[in-house]
């Protein structure tokens, strides 16, 4: 039987040439003409590529792993550069699109895109430097993967070098039994063929987070599922003199919110404020990983030497007590006190102070993602179990009403969504709806969900925890189950629950502009 086969995975490399009204550029040069001057060359581009434009992986299977000693597996291309004279920096962008379909294949042989995965690294002093690894397509086509520049002023030519890497996902099964994706037959046909396309222009591709808050304001109810919640937690009414906004949201399922953050997808929750020391408010901007942490991802226990104990945050039935508290081994009362829980110091350090450290989930963060941080009061009320609504709720996690021995607030990095913060997600109609009766027959329950966002294009399938405790039981947290529903859980028994991380942006941020739809994200700029 045939087990191994020769895939060719033909990768092209295109340059791209922009134009605009009365100037011509692209990466050979940029010129204008006019009358004082009739060629001023004010900055140059020039593109390099080796002599083999394709990679050729032989007797590939799906699961073989990056072979970054054969120069046969990846794409290797070079971008030498200088600019001499402009004011603005040159960007350029590495996309990736579809190739084209090799003679005797037809589109049906193409291996979808699911099925691929990408590394880009640079490489510095003979090392390979990553950008990217394991990054899935799911809609590869003309996807911005990086994105970098010649800075302005550059007056020594420069030369940076890419390696583009892909292999066939071990989810991709092969054979005649049921359930694989390709028969035999069938994988002897199939093909991968990708392009990246490069381009570059001397526009100003990057703005302030502010900008983007002025923009996300400014077209609140017109476009992108922004609306605007005014003091009373109700829809904003511009022509009801009397009101003021409170905040800004997206709302609704068809949502323009998409960010790229440490090379994954995040989603903009919404802007918010925030009074500080000096009495002075200043806006941030609250974004949420789309994709969970799963509950088996963490370590099994985490060891904090300021509070001389070790945090037990295991996926393990045994150990019972999973993301939250011990109170009796802990310096807690209460089994949901966020401020001393295990999920808390995981998603908040680089690692434990153990001997031998646990990773902790800062350490999957670049430097650059992890200096946009910005550190935030959270408000940790507890929550009605089975009463509060959108309104009603955000009310209660910003409240006093709390187990004695918990905190009331909490300033911290990074943290999970309020259960408001799921409510505010859904239409402006289901505002008042009580988020228990979310995944209800019933409607203003079902109807609900399916107006939300954080519902129908975020994790759907798998139970998270809340930061809400519940107002219930000193061992129950808040948590959104996977038919739509948010309710109370038992923190010591539901170990098995994943996690979406949330953080606040510093001010200082700077975002490369999109429009923060799924196929052209805002890029939150990493340094």
């Amino acid at each position: 039987m045939k087990d191994k086969k020769v895939l060719i995975l033909v990768v092209v490399i295109t340059v791209i040439l922009l134009f605009t009204v009365g100037v011509t550029y692209a990466f050979f040069n940029y010129n204008r003409t006019g009358t004082n001057n009739s060629q001023l060359v004010v900055g140059d581009i020039y593109m390099h590529y080796n002599e083999t434009n394709t990679i050729s992986l032989t007797d590939v299977m799906p699961g073989d792993g990056y072979d970054i000693n054969n120069p046969n597996s990846y794409f290797e291309f070079t971008i030498n550069g200088k600019n001499t004279n402009t004011q603005n920096d040159i960007w350029y962008d590495v996309i990736l699109s579809h190739g084209d379909v090799p003679n005797g294949k037809t589109e049906n042989n193409r291996i979808p895109d699911k099925y691929l995965k990408f590394r880009l690294v640079e490489v510095i002093a003979g090392s390979e430097n990553e950008i990217i690894v394991d990054e899935t397509y799911i809609n590869i086509n003309n996807r911005r993967i990086y994105v970098a520049t010649i800075p302005k002023n550059t007056q020594t030519e420069i030369t940076r070098i890419y390696r583009l890497y892909v292999v066939v996902s071990e989810n991709l099964t092969i054979g005649n039994t049921g359930g694989a994706v390709y028969s035999l037959e069938e994988w002897e046909n199939a093909f991968a063929s990708v392009k990246v396309n490069v381009t570059g222009d001397f526009n100003e591709k990057v703005i302030d987070l502010d900008t983007l808050v002025d923009k996300v304001k400014a077209t609140y109810g017109e476009e992108g599922g922004v609306i605007a919640v005014n003091t009373d937690g109700e829809l904003y009414d511009a022509n009801t003199p009397t009101e003021t906004i409170r905040e800004y949201r997206y709302s609704g399922v068809n949502v323009n919110n998409y960010v790229t953050y440490n090379n994954e997808t995040w989603r903009i929750i919404g802007i918010f404020s925030e009074e500080l020391a000096d009495n002075t408010t200043e806006e941030f901007v609250k974004i949420v990983r789309n994709e969970v942490l799963p509950a088996g991802s963490m370590p099994t226990s985490y060891y904090i030497a300021e509070q001389d104990n070790t945090y037990t945050i295991a996926s393990s039935s045994s150990s019972r007590f999973a993301y939250w508290n011990n109170p009796t081994t802990l310096k807690s009362t209460n089994y949901n006190d966020w401020t001393t829980a295990g999920l808390m110091y995981y998603l908040n350090t680089v690692e434990d102070d153990s001997e031998t450290p646990n990773a902790g989930y800062l350490s999957n963060l670049n430097s650059g993602a992890r200096n946009l941080i910005r550190e935030t009061t959270y408000y940790l009320g507890n929550y009605k179990h089975n009463t509060d609504t959108a309104i009603t709720g955000y009310e209660s996690e910003k409240s006093s009403n709390i187990w004695n021995g918990n905190q009331t607030i909490w300033r911290g990095s990074v943290a999970l969504m309020y259960p408001s913060d799921y409510g505010y997600s859904a239409d402006s109609a289901y505002w008042t709806s009580i988020l228990y009766n979310w995944g209800q027959a019933e409607s203003d329950g079902s109807y609900a969900r399916s107006t939300s966002w954080m519902y129908e294009t975020m994790t759907r399938n798998i139970n998270f925890w809340l930061l809400s405790p519940s107002s219930s039981s000193s061992f129950v947290a808040m948590a959104r189950y996977t038919i739509g529903l948010v309710s109370g859980s038992n923190v010591y028994r539901n170990y098995n629950y994943a996690v979406h991380p949330v953080i606040n942006l510093i001010s200082e941020a700077k975002i490369i502009t999109g429009d923060g739809s799924e196929s052209s994200p805002y890029v939150l700029l990493e340094s």
